[in-house]
C-alpha cells in the first residue's frame, strides 16, 4: 500500500503536483521578466509571451504576486494540507491580488496598472468617500 495524505492523494502525486506548481511559478517569473525587459522572443517562448502579456494586462506589475501565490500553493500541496485549506488559500490569494490591484491602480506613477487595477480603482470612489478610500488603500 502507498501512503495517502489527508486529502486522499498519494504521496508521489502530491509531490509531483507541488513540483509542477513550483515549475509553473518559475516559468511565470521568467516570462514576466522577459516581457518587462522587452526581450523578443520571450524566454518562455510563444506561450510564455502570451502568459506574460495576459497577466500584465490584467494585473499590471502585481502579476508577479501570481508566482508567489503558486509557490505558496505548491507548499500547501507538498505538506498534504486538507483540500479545504488549499481552497481557502487560493481564494485568499485572489482577494489579495484584487486588493493590491486596486491599491496600485490609485497610484499614477506605478503604471502599467492593468485592466483589473483600472476598473477597481475607478469604481472605488463611487462607493466610498475620499477619507474612507484613503483608509482602505492604507490598510492594503
Amino acid at each position: 500500500m502507498t501512503p495517502q495524505g489527508q486529502n486522499g492523494l498519494h504521496k508521489g502525486a502530491r509531490e509531483f503536483a507541488a513540483l509542477g506548481l513550483w515549475a509553473l511559478a518559475v516559468y511565470t517569473v521568467l516570462s514576466l521578466a522577459s516581457h518587462d525587459i522587452g526581450r523578443q522572443p520571450n524566454l518562455g517562448g510563444p506561450l510564455g509571451g502570451a502568459l506574460a502579456q495576459t497577466l500584465e494586462r490584467v494585473f499590471g506589475h502585481v502579476a508577479y504576486i501570481v508566482a508567489l501565490l503558486l509557490v505558496c500553493l505548491g507548499r500547501s500541496v507538498w505538506t498534504a494540507a486538507p483540500i479545504g485549506l488549499i481552497w481557502r488559500y487560493a481564494t485568499g490569494g485572489m482577494i489579495l491580488l484584487m486588493a493590491l490591484s486596486a491599491a496600485i491602480g490609485k497610484i499614477p506613477p506605478a503604471l502599467p496598472a492593468g485592466a483589473t487595477s483600472s476598473v477597481i480603482a475607478a469604481a472605488l470612489p463611487a462607493y466610498f468617500n475620499i477619507g474612507g478610500l484613503n483608509f482602505i488603500l492604507l490598510l492594503v
